[in-house]
């Protein structure tokens, strides 16, 4: 979680914003999370998911789930 955190230090941030309401987000564990909406972004391999969950329909969450175990079957990538 430390490294987590040093990743979404608190100057990069700034630069973020819901984007359903486009206010601040915040680190409340391992997620970031709307200060108005409380919607929770989840962190995969230290990059945020800016998608609201609400709005993933089937057809995408099948597309996601297909591509989430297809690059489970090679490891984590790294640079």
């Amino acid at each position: 979680m430390l490294q987590l955190l040093n990743m979404i230090n608190k100057s990069f941030l700034k630069y973020l914003c819901c984007p359903k309401c486009k206010k601040n987000l915040t680190f409340i564990e391992n997620n970031l999370t709307c200060t108005i909406c409380k919607i929770k972004y989840e962190i995969k391999d230290d990059i945020p998911i800016l998608v609201d969950p609400g709005s993933i329909t089937g057809h995408l969450k099948y597309q996601i789930d297909y591509f989430e175990n297809e690059s489970s079957k090679r490891g984590k990538y790294i640079l």
